[in-house]
């Protein structure tokens, strides 16, 4: 009997430790797509505002982490030609930045550039109706070249206020040719939440939302939720799955993924 308790109780620690590693490779890899994503949102704020006279010849734009600086450049008609480089620190903000101008593109700039390209025409030639679009909304290309994998990241943002979306997001995976090795989609649908309360002297102080194609929250859910992180009440949000629920603490920036009982009973849910 003890063994098969010892058996029981080190499985169970297994599936803790397994969930917990999952936890960490999808934090990690939600922080990176939020800080490109994030330099991407300043930069274009910067543009506007500082180099208006650009902008007609503005014909793209890649992020990318660069040791501790977040970089951001808008190219030409020509993709090699570089009109605006802005550098951030570690985490962009409007404050602290260098800018350069006029500049040959990177090689690693000029494969982010491509890779961009490449998703933004498989996405405008949909001719097997795989992406889904919907009114008021927008996409935003997320590149990444890692190690030995290349991906791009699709979000979709709103185009109006008060609404936070989760879902409608995609995962293209290209070889070092540009050649697309597979497209995935992250979520079944599209899920709007409020960024608070309709309700006077109400705070909504969590949220959450369901998986049925994954068993843990989404990198791209944890972008969305940093990129809105100023922007609304909730201080918690819940991804429920069949088997995990996983619990994501904006203010800390920490995820935890624990067994769905373990949630219920936290929650004082009882099945019959």
């Amino acid at each position: 009997m003890e063994k098969i308790l010892s058996s029981i109780y080190l499985f169970i620690l297994a599936g803790f430790c397994y969930a917990q590693a999952s936890a960490d490779s999808i934090l990690n890899q939600g922080l990176t797509l939020y800080r490109t994503e994030k330099a991407s949102w300043v930069a274009t704020d910067l543009l506007l505002r500082d180099f208006p006279e650009l902008k007609s010849q503005v014909r793209g734009y890649v992020s990318y982490i660069d040791s501790n600086n977040v970089i951001t450049v808008f190219h030409g008609k020509k993709p090699d030609n570089i009109l605006l480089k802005f550098i951030f620190d570690s985490l962009p903000s409007p404050e602290k930045y260098a800018v350069k101008t006029r500049e040959t593109a990177t090689n690693f700039e000029k494969k982010l550039i491509r890779m961009r390209q490449y998703a933004l025409e498989i996405l405008s030639n949909d001719t097997e109706n795989f992406f889904d679009f919907y009114q008021n909304t927008s996409f935003n290309l997320i590149p990444i070249i890692s190690k030995n994998e290349r991906k791009v990241y699709i979000l979709t943002g709103p185009k109006t206020p008060g609404f936070v979306l989760f879902g409608n997001d995609y995962l293209l995976t290209f070889s070092e040719n540009n050649e697309l090795v597979s497209k995935e989609k992250l979520h079944n649908t599209l899920i709007a939440l409020p960024v608070g309360s309709d309700e006077d002297n109400t705070v909504l102080k969590m949220t959450m939302h369901s998986h049925v194609k994954t068993p843990y929250i989404t990198e791209t859910d944890i972008c969305t939720m940093l990129l809105y992180k100023n922007f609304v009440q909730w201080k918690t949000h819940t991804v429920i799955s069949e088997k995990f629920a996983s619990i994501f603490d904006l203010e800390n920036e920490t995820l935890q993924i624990i067994p769905i009982e373990a949630w219920e009973k936290s929650q004082g849910i009882e099945k019959d």
